[in-house]
């Protein structure tokens, strides 16, 4: 799950990295995604098929060329290039380089 997380938005980041006076710095998707899985147990849903839901939704609700760049690389099972990743994804390398950063991030 954590790797959903991750994935997603540079908003999500910046707000997830800010200082609070109330507290430590908590991931507000991950805290979603744990608030779903939660509600799904308390429901009854058995944890196999909730794991499924939940990884749906984290999967859902990374950036649609992230997501693509990730699946590529994860197809590949090997290291990929950026170029590589550019070329699959018809993106110029620049901003697949950007991309992968921030998912490295």
């Amino acid at each position: 799950m954590w790797f959903d997380c991750a994935a997603q938005s540079n908003v999500t980041a910046a707000l997830a990295n800010s200082t609070s006076s109330t507290g430590p710095k908590v991931d507000p998707n991950r805290l979603a995604l744990e608030r779903l899985l939660a509600g799904l147990d308390t429901f009854g849903v058995d944890r196999d098929s909730a794991i499924d839901v939940v990884a749906s939704v984290a999967l859902d609700s990374v950036p649609p060329q992230r997501r693509q760049a990730c699946e590529f690389a994860v197809a590949a099972k090997r290291s990929v290039t950026t170029s590589e990743v550019a070329t699959a994804l018809g993106l110029p390398t620049n901003a697949v380089r950007c991309m992968l950063e921030d998912l490295a991030a």
